[in-house]
């Protein structure tokens, strides 16, 4: 009877091997953050970059992690608000991430950056493009480029290809790092070409019972072109509050707006915007096309330059983890910054010296719905 216990206690350890050896060979996660406005009405924004990080991260693991360990990744909503913003980023210190994803706005950027410089986490923003963090040593990295670059591209095809000559200029103080920015680029280069602005105005996020008031007042000016620098739910708004105003201006917008959420809710006011960006919707690029596949079969909606770029952000922390010996926030920003160009999903870009990307800027127009390359002429 005792040799026959002693088996039995074998076997029953034997068959209790191939259920516990998963637990024994499995491998401790690299833990990354993700940063950006989950909430309000920056969600849009926020969500897609949420979404394309959580793609890269599903196929990263489904192909079998980094060396058999897997990503996880730390979701934070900031909620576009500074304070929150500060809170969230402590959060993902203290869980120990090996970088962050985000932030998706300027504004959380410029309260953020000052306290990952300090802890010597890393930041690889999607979406911030604000000018002011160009040509800096520090803890951000940038896959948009920044906003003099798209700026510029739209000031002279206003001007030189639309020949529009008279120009209102209305933008969102609740992302002001960016959009106010944005704002008085466009009119310095503007003018310099040799245009003139008739009007600018300010309005936050918050404030949407001023659409109506703002679009009547933009539209009495009579400009030959009106530029909003807003998110894209305002700016689909505000387009229809001028549409039912008369508008007969042309409406320009910068990149922030160029979301599925624009076309959602803008209807026919949306027709004709034009936008430009460094991001193509419309893009025929063999690795954007599976990355959108793969996006509206996950999250059923197409993708926005957000979630591209987010998804852009997660594939370049792979590509660190995979090459280094026990990483930390300090090799993964030498390493990205050693290596330069790195294959994007609608074509290969660069990283300066300061970790600033370089892309080229397209015109799109919305047309049937459909961010489009505008005719041409």
């Amino acid at each position: 009877m005792g040799k026959k216990k002693s088996w039995l206690k074998v076997i029953l350890l034997l068959a209790l091997i191939p259920a516990t050896t998963g637990f024994w060979e499995k491998k401790e996660s690299y833990k990354i953050g993700f940063l950006g406005p989950l909430t309000g009405r920056q969600a849009d924004l926020g969500v897609a970059g949420r979404n394309g990080a959580i793609l890269a991260v599903e196929e990263i693991n489904k192909a079998g992690g980094i060396g058999g360990r897997p990503i996880e990744l730390l979701v934070e909503d900031d909620r576009n608000d500074p304070r929150e913003g500060e809170q969230a980023g402590t959060r993902l210190i203290k869980a120990g991430v090996l970088t962050v994803v985000g932030p998706m706005t300027s504004g959380i950027a410029e309260a953020v950056l000052p306290l990952m410089n300090r802890e010597g986490l890393l930041l690889i923003s999607p979406t911030v493009s604000a000018n002011s963090f160009s040509g800096k040593d520090d803890f951000l990295i940038r896959l948009t480029p920044p906003n003099f670059r798209n700026v510029q591209a739209l000031a002279r095809h206003a001007l030189q290809d639309q020949k529009t000559k008279t120009m209102a200029v209305v933008y969102d103080l609740a992302n002001r790092a960016y959009a106010e920015e944005w704002a008085n680029n466009f009119i310095s280069l503007f003018t310099g070409l040799g245009g003139e602005i008739i009007q600018v105005r300010e309005y936050r996020s918050e404030g949407v019972s001023l659409f109506e008031p703002l679009a009547r007042e933009l539209t009495a000016a009579r400009p030959e072109g009106i530029l909003i620098v807003g998110n894209a739910l305002d700016t689909a708004l505000l387009c229809q509050k001028l549409k039912a105003a008369g508008n007969k201006a042309l409406i320009y917008s910068s990149g922030w707006a160029m979301s599925p959420v624009f076309i959602q809710n803008s209807g026919r006011a949306g027709e004709g915007v034009i936008f430009f960006s460094a991001f193509d919707p419309g893009s025929t690029a063999e690795r954007y096309l599976k990355f959108q596949k793969a996006y509206q079969g996950r999250f059923g909606a197409l993708p926005s330059f957000g979630a591209a770029t987010a998804y852009e952000a997660v594939q370049l922390v792979r590509q660190a983890l995979s090459q280094l010996q026990e990483p930390n926030p300090r090799k993964i920003k030498s390493y990205l910054l050693a290596r330069k160009r790195f294959p994007g999903l609608q074509g290969d870009f660069e990283l300066d010296t300061n970790g600033e990307a370089r892309r080229s800027a397209v015109a799109l127009i919305v047309s049937q719905g459909r961010f489009q390359s505008p005719p041409s002429k």
